[in-house]
């Protein structure tokens, strides 16, 4: 079955996973870039009492209580389910906006934007998960990458907004994309590999099929997945737990992912984010705009980010391609090895 037009309904669906996701992403976007339009409106309004000293805090509460978000993440969509772990932090992350938008002083502030930070540090490994559980594999990686390139084009409507709109008024735009990715989630079916993992296996295979077509490919995958699952071991004790952490298939990937997170960190991309304008008014003359220069560079790292994006799809398909070829070229040497009457019939 196909959607109006050109793509089938169970890819239309998955583009529509990921369209929540990204929504997710983009709202956690703009957190990260709203201190670097925030903090030099609030040295001129009126309407609350500030005081410069607080301007670290103002952009670094926010990427703090990230990390609390990272850390509960994974227990709340382990034990309730990836889509509902979305919803549930769309809860907080509203009402964090909301607590900003109502404040009268910089204890208030801080407080909506350490709320808003827990579930930004959520939402990124929580988008990750779902999209990789319901998406198909030939599909996967450019899904995946629309979740970074979400984030950038959050931080970009976050300074594009922020810079011509009132501070409280521009947090009513950067509520909308989070409640959008609410209502799509309530339209979408939970992820079906969580279900497989929670004994609920015939609910799962039903939402697996409702996300990807019936094909060999995903008929292969399903009984790998309950295969998987029927073998595991229930009952995993402390030992268990330790093998599998000290083991190099666990270790190597995440000494690599560490390596170039720090790396990323330490460029200083996001010191960038949080204090833009700052950064551009002391480094260059007044005879710049400070607020184009901020557009550019906001438009640079989306471009990289596409760039990056095509650039994986480009070699996963030329491997996919090469692993192909193989395949065909052994069939090929497995039949002519056989004798001519057996290969005859």
């Amino acid at each position: 079955m196909k959607c109006p037009g050109f793509i089938s309904v169970h890819v239309f669906r998955q583009v529509l996973a990921a369209t929540a996701t990204s929504l997710h992403s983009l709202s956690a976007g703009t957190v990260f870039g709203h201190s670097a339009v925030l903090l030099p409106q609030l040295k001129e309004d009126q309407t609350i009492l500030y005081d410069a000293a607080y301007d670290s805090w103002i952009a670094s509460i926010s990427p703090l209580s990230m990390v609390l978000g990272c850390l509960i993440a994974g227990s709340i969509i382990d034990r309730f389910g990836r889509r509902v772990g979305l919803i549930f932090f769309s809860i907080p992350f509203v009402l964090g906006w909301i607590v900003m938008g109502l404040s009268c002083n910089v204890n208030l502030l801080l407080l909506g934007r350490a709320v808003t930070g827990v579930s930004t540090g959520a939402f990124r490994p929580m988008s990750i998960v779902y999209i990789s559980e319901v998406s198909d594999p030939k599909h996967r990686s450019m899904l995946l990458v629309s979740t970074s390139l979400s984030t950038n084009i959050g931080i970009l409507l976050c300074h594009s907004v922020g810079v011509y709109l009132y501070w409280k008024t521009a947090i009513i735009v950067f509520c909308v994309p989070i409640l959008l990715a609410v209502v799509i989630l309530l339209c979408l079916k939970e992820s079906p590999l969580w279900l497989i993992t929670k004994g609920k296996s015939d609910e799962g295979c039903v939402n697996f099929y409702w996300f990807r077509a019936k094909t060999e490919a995903a008929d292969n995958e399903l009984k790998a997945v309950l295969n998987k699952q029927k073998n595991k071991s229930q009952d995993l004790n402390i030992k268990d737990i330790f093998k599998v952490i000290l083991s190099k298939a666990f270790l190597v990937p995440l000494a690599i992912c560490f390596v170039i997170f720090t790396e990323v960190q330490f460029c200083g991309t996001h010191v960038l984010n949080f204090y833009a304008l700052y950064l551009i008014k002391s480094t260059f003359s007044d005879n710049v705009d400070s607020f184009l220069l901020m557009m550019i560079i906001d438009a640079l790292r989306l471009f990289g980010t596409e760039t990056n994006g095509k650039t994986l799809q480009e070699i996963e398909n030329s491997l996919n391609k090469e692993k192909q070829l193989g395949s065909s070229i052994h069939g090929k040497e497995n039949h002519q090895d056989l004798p001519f009457e057996q290969s005859k019939l």
